[in-house]
């Protein structure tokens, strides 16, 4: 990572730590990792797509793993589960080692 990135990206987390820090204290709520990623996500700084696309992948991955698996009830539960097409899952697992 270029220091030009890394300083941006040190910077961001300094300044997004101390204003959750400060949301927690004001709302007077414990600061848990759910709490930071709802405080992320409220912020609008989560991309939807790539949560998306991260949990499809990890649920894929846990299905994989089952006896019963069968990849193409597998990819056509995920994309019933996440209101996405059977292609777009397909695509994320040929897609996912790369």
């Amino acid at each position: 990572m270029p220091v030009y990135q890394k300083k941006l990206v040190d910077h961001f987390f300094k300044v997004i730590h101390a204003d959750f820090k400060a949301y927690c204290s004001r709302q007077h709520i414990y600061p848990s990792n759910t709490t930071f990623l709802t405080y992320l996500y409220d912020l609008n700084l989560l991309d939807e797509n790539a949560m998306r696309r991260y949990s499809i992948l990890e649920e894929y991955e846990k299905l994989h793993a089952l006896p019963s698996f069968k990849k193409i009830h597998t990819v056509r539960h995920l994309a019933d589960r996440f209101n996405v097409s059977d292609r777009a899952v397909w695509n994320l697992i040929a897609g996912r080692g790369k």
